[in-house]
């Protein structure tokens, strides 16, 4: 016998993401969009085994549903550091280089490249391996 289990999701209001939906996976098969500041409820089967929200490329980490009781809530949050200040943190290689390129001095000059390779090696470095931190699913019963 197979028994119904009633997940419910919840997006809260935040600053950032609003132009953007999460989409709610369930064992990389079903798939609901929550918009922000929506909250909706799916009921899956008990052989359900994991749940995970994306967006774009990125997403969050797996949570395992076989444990869970047969109704439970949980909240779908961005990374408040990946959604607000990195994208700042992404521009300053823009800064690096042009301080780089328009030093008159070798040293300032060899810096400023350091400098712009270190920050393009970690922004590449969080859009690859840190993809499934962008997003931080909460059990909030």
């Amino acid at each position: 016998m197979i028994m119904i289990k009633k997940i419910t999701v919840k997006r809260p209001i935040e600053g950032f993401n609003k132009k953007c939906s999460y989409r709610i996976c369930i064992d990389n098969e079903k798939e609901i969009e929550l918009k922000y500041g929506e909250e909706k409820t799916i009921e899956i089967d008990s052989k359900s085994k994991w749940l995970t929200a994306k967006i774009h490329w990125c997403g969050s980490q797996k949570i395992e549903l076989l444990d869970t009781v047969n109704e439970v809530a949980f909240e779908v949050r961005g990374n408040k550091f990946l959604n607000q200040r990195f994208p700042i943190l992404a521009v300053v290689p823009l800064f690096a280089s042009s301080f780089a390129m328009n030093s008159d001095y070798e040293m300032l000059k060899n810096l400023g490249i350091g400098i712009l390779i270190a920050l393009l090696a970690f922004v590449i470095a969080t859009l690859t391996i840190g993809k499934h931190k962008w997003l931080c699913i909460e059990n909030i019963n």
